[in-house]
């Protein structure tokens, strides 16, 4: 897999660019009455060019992506802010040269170069080497040293999440004090603070943060009983990382089921968006669950609506090291959501796909953060915030332009 970067700086260009002469233009349009950051995701056709988007002599910083890994780009994706009722015409424009901004996402995936031992698990006999697939071998256990800190971890300027890939496959946080991408560099005891931060939650057997499971029978299970596991980094930044990891025969009541699920973040936000998939499944009624951990010292579990978005938090002083942390899931009100309430270690919430798929995000705050919070109107108010965005109606249409001869 391959991840191209076609970049620019958001900065007002000094020669006017000249729509006409363009390979593609996108329309796009906000028709709601409310202001609308909206995350832009198009399907390429083959671009044999270089080139740059603009409104006008705006430049508009992007990244594209090759997730077919076949040397081609196929997705477009930037980020615009749209006042209410708006309408804008972006011009892609050949160039012969552009300017990468610098990172402000990216995703961690490190192993041993020697291949798993499971006799040795803790064995550190060689360095990590960055890989961008893994296979994860099936009896890889918790608390190994083959993988860079037991898991897959992506980060921006704000927060750092991370996915165990032993048999637990649940998500974790890293709180960070920095604004620095940094978590491809630290080393150490990450539950003890250091200067960039440190891992602030604790999990135990509880679901984490938004970690993601199946609801049936009355029991819920976690994607840990499964054939195999396999993770791909699909883009890793600069301003948007995605993870894909497939969990292939996972057993479920003496049943098998293939789950896709893709993991997304972008630049400048707190959350982390989740979107399963069911590949197989032949006779099981699904029910996906996610979760938040419970802790002492919190509201307990809130719950509210904001636009087409329902949503539930958290937040007190339930940091690893006694902080202010706020934690919230947000659900499109499209599926029907309910709340489990016998698990003793997590808030669940059970989401009925719709045809076979179920998307949600799960999100952080740290009072110690670069954008710290230790007030819960000031969490809740940015939890309405990124409610009110996530389903926000827009309109997107691409044109493609004459050829330049």
């Amino acid at each position: 897999m391959r991840w191209i970067l076609f970049s620019v700086i958001g900065i007002v260009m000094s020669c006017r660019q000249d729509s006409s002469y363009g390979i593609f233009q996108i329309d796009i349009s906000n028709i709601s009455n409310n202001n609308a950051t909206k995350l832009v995701e198009i399907d390429l056709v083959p671009v044999d060019t270089a080139f740059k988007l603009f409104i006008d002599t705006l430049a508009i910083p992007f990244q594209t992506e090759d997730w077919n890994d076949n040397g081609i780009v196929d997705k477009l994706f930037f980020i615009l802010e749209l006042p209410p009722r708006s309408e804008y015409k972006i011009t892609a424009t050949p160039v012969d040269s552009f300017h990468f901004p610098s990172a402000r996402t990216q995703v961690v995936l490190k192993r041993q170069t020697l291949d798993y031992d499971p006799q040795n698990p803790f064995r550190l006999s060689n360095e990590y080497v960055n890989a961008r697939q893994i296979q994860v071998p099936p009896d890889l256990i918790a608390q190994n040293t083959w993988i860079w800190h037991e898991g897959i971890a992506w980060e921006n300027e704000i927060i750092g999440y991370r996915a165990y890939l032993d048999r637990r496959s649940i998500f974790d946080i890293f709180g960070k004090i920095t604004s620095r991408l940094v978590l491809d560099t630290i080393t150490g005891d990450l539950h003890e603070m250091q200067s960039w931060g440190a891992d602030i939650l604790q999990i135990g057997t509880s679901f984490g943060i938004g970690s993601p499971g199946i609801y049936d029978f009355d029991s819920i299970y976690t994607f840990s009983n499964y054939k195999a596991k396999n993770v791909e980094i699909l883009a890793s930044g600069p301003i948007r990382s995605i993870v894909r990891i497939d969990f292939l025969g996972l057993q479920i009541r003496g049943e098998e089921i293939d789950i896709r699920m893709y993991l997304e973040m972008v630049s400048g936000r707190h959350w982390t968006e989740v979107k399963l998939q069911t590949l197989r499944n032949e006779r099981l009624n699904i029910v996906y669950a996610t979760g938040i951990t419970r802790r002492p010292r919190t509201t307990g579990l809130v719950q509210g609506k904001e636009l087409k978005t329902d949503f539930c938090y958290t937040f007190g002083l339930q940091a690893s090291h006694g902080e202010n942390m706020g934690m919230a899931i947000l659900i499109p009100d499209k599926y029907d959501v309910d709340v489990h309430h016998s698990n003793p270690e997590s808030h669940i919430l059970l989401i009925h796909p719709i045809n076979d798929e179920v998307t949600y995000r799960f999100m952080a705050t740290w009072e110690k953060g670069p954008r710290g919070i230790n007030d819960e109107v000031d969490f809740i108010n940015l939890v309405r915030n990124y409610a009110k965005a996530f389903t926000l109606e827009d309109s997107i249409r691409v044109h493609y332009l004459p050829s330049i001869e």
